[in-house]
């Protein structure tokens, strides 16, 4: 069996300053032996951004706020490779104790639009262009060829300033429109069939505790569904804490479709607290290790 090309990805753990920098962030990656790094995009997210910003809970931020929002650091295109991870549409309380979840509208051009004028907006902020945009698929009103419309928007949005365009991939999420192997595989099927332009754009980062969550006894079913060409990226966690041997989730089916991958792709140790990130990665090679001895 052919070794594994993983990239490990930095995960934005909840001790690093929220949204932030690229710099401090890059240090932690060196640390971890990651050569990329999660910075969030989601819109206006709590009762402090609501204030910085005058902007509601749940809406894209304005080119003006994102100096309140982000650090701009001084970090030189090729020290590090950064990730925008955009709105997962998740319950959030605002200012006045109101739980409002922000909707993710591909159906919408002017949303769109929106969208990749903000994460624009970010990337030159940085002044280094973003070299993943991670996206979500949100409720049923939003059909495949919208999603696949929306990621075209981004691309050329975004390369229109940058030259190259980002690689964007879609997270599956519960209560999503596409969280099962069945439905990925189905979007797959349509972006080579009826928008192979986009091909190497775009591609799937698979979170494998949502899809066990969904499927639970039929998770290797799923997971074996999906197309392998066009899984570009995998989030490892158990509820956003450390994996475990004795987990629910088939980590050793998991591990052997991953060795089997023919091309490079990310790993994100996808936990919420500094310390689990090193254990996590642990955890990762060492399923590797025990796949490839069998």
């Amino acid at each position: 069996m052919s070794r594994m090309q993983v990239e490990y990805v930095l995960p934005n753990v909840s001790d690093i300053r929220q949204r932030g920098g690229l710099k401090e962030r890059e240090e932690l990656a060196h640390q971890f032996g990651c050569t990329y790094v999660e910075v969030p995009a989601d819109f206006i997210k709590n009762k402090t951004e609501e204030l910085k910003t005058g902007l509601a809970v749940g809406t894209p931020f304005l080119k003006e706020s994102i100096p309140l929002l982000y650090s701009q650091n001084t970090v030189e295109n090729g020290d590090i490779k950064y990730i925008l991870h955009t709105e997962p549409a998740i319950p959030r309380t605002d200012r006045f104790g109101i739980r409002i979840q922000a909707v993710i509208k591909w159906h919408q051009p002017d949303w769109v639009n929106s969208l990749s004028t903000m994460l624009l907006h970010i990337t030159q902020y940085f002044g280094i262009p973003a070299k993943v945009i991670e996206i979500h698929p949100g409720d049923q009103r939003n059909t495949i060829p919208d999603i696949v419309n929306g990621i075209r928007t981004l691309c050329e949005t975004l390369s229109r300033n940058w030259g190259d365009e980002p690689l964007i991939l879609l997270e599956n999420r519960t209560g999503q429109v596409i969280s099962r192997g069945s439905e990925i595989a189905e979007l797959w099927r349509y972006i080579t069939t009826s928008a192979p332009d986009i091909v190497d754009r775009t591609g799937i980062v698979l979170d494998i505790q949502q899809l066990f969550t969904v499927t639970r006894s039929q998770c290797v079913q799923h997971l074996e569904m999906i197309p392998p060409d066009c899984m570009r990226g995998f989030h490892i966690h158990t509820k956003h804490g450390i994996p475990s041997y004795s987990d629910p989730i088939p980590w050793s089916n998991v591990f052997s479709v991953m060795a089997k991958h023919p091309n490079m792709f990310l790993i994100n140790p996808e936990v919420l607290k500094l310390n689990a990130i090193a254990p996590t990665i642990g955890f990762c090679k060492s399923m590797y290790g025990k796949i490839t001895e069998t």
